[in-house]
């Protein structure tokens, strides 16, 4: 369960000289007082709010299509059901975020941080995120990766049961510990020690391109 620290109204109204694009922010809140929120709204489509701090609070179905979030923080946030479709998320944190059935198809996340997130069901289609860090993410019934850039990301420790990672490219990505049972990398691009020290039960591995590694110096 997830609790307010501040209803969104007050949350907003305190941050306006930091982010005064969310002042305009078109949402609906439900009372929660003791309770905790359901089916919380908040609509921030095309919105600037880099460094906006977002963290524990309620945030299911939160539309944030083509948002400047920038370094924005999401820390035990539950995102179920969001769309952050395209938005811009280089350096922002979802350590421990609730990301189920969340969207976050085409989004730029370099270097962003998913530390212990659950991504159960999420959609991350496309997304380009080099060293993104997804260590000790989990999900037992899939993730959708296909298509994304995820050069030298760190799944290490990571539960990734039957994660879809056709077509991304991995390359020097590590997956050091992570369980990859049943997830797919069909048409993916390795570097050839990317899956050293992963559980590899039932993952498919077919017409995969190994990254040539460049000569030391």
């Amino acid at each position: 369960m997830y609790y307010t620290r501040y209803s969104l109204e007050q949350r907003i109204r305190e941050d306006t000289d930091r982010r005064p694009l969310l002042s305009s922010a078109r949402f609906h809140r439900f009372n929660a007082s003791e309770q905790p929120i359901s089916y919380t709204y908040l609509n921030i489509h095309d919105v600037l709010a880099p460094s906006s701090d977002w963290s524990d609070l309620d945030l299911t179905n939160f539309h944030a299509e083509n948002a400047l979030l920038t370094k924005a923080l999401f820390l035990r946030v539950n995102l179920s059901f969001a769309c952050l479709h395209q938005a811009q998320l280089n350096e922002a944190q979802f350590t421990q975020a609730l990301l189920y059935h969340a969207l976050l198809t085409k989004v730029v996340a370099y270097s962003a941080d998913f530390t212990l997130a659950d991504i159960t069901h999420t959609n991350m289609g496309a997304m380009v995120a080099p060293h993104a860090c997804f260590k000790g993410c989990h999900t037992q019934l899939g993730a959708n990766f296909a298509y994304a850039q995820l050069t030298r990301a760190n799944f290490d420790e990571a539960q990734l049961i039957c994660v879809d990672f056709t077509h991304a490219n991995l390359a020097r990505a590590t997956f050091r510990g992570a369980d990859l049972t049943g997830a797919s990398f069909n048409y993916a691009t390795l570097s050839k020690n990317t899956l050293e020290g992963a559980y590899l039960k039932e993952t498919t591995l077919n017409h995969i391109r190994y990254h040539e590694e460049e000569p030391a110096l």
